[in-house]
């Protein structure tokens, strides 16, 4: 039989989308969409447009939580 109101936590996970080759911007609304709150964004110089996304931690398609900090 299940307790209920015990003190076990329930956490959620997601997939995390390939926002690699996006805008900024656009990255973030997918994360966000995605349920990822924690998003931290790292400049450097890259063969790209300005403001795309040239890589990200943790890779597309890993389930992870989504307290988890996603780096661009």
């Amino acid at each position: 039989m299940a307790q209920v109101g015990t003190a076990e936590t329930v956490r959620r996970r997601s997939v995390v989308p390939r926002v690699e080759g996006y805008a900024l911007d656009t990255a973030r609304i997918m994360l966000q969409n995605a349920g990822f709150e924690s998003i931290l964004v790292h400049f450097v110089e890259a063969y790209a447009a300005e403001d795309d996304v040239v890589v990200q931690f943790p890779a597309y398609g890993q389930l992870v939580d989504v307290a988890t900090e996603i780096k661009l």
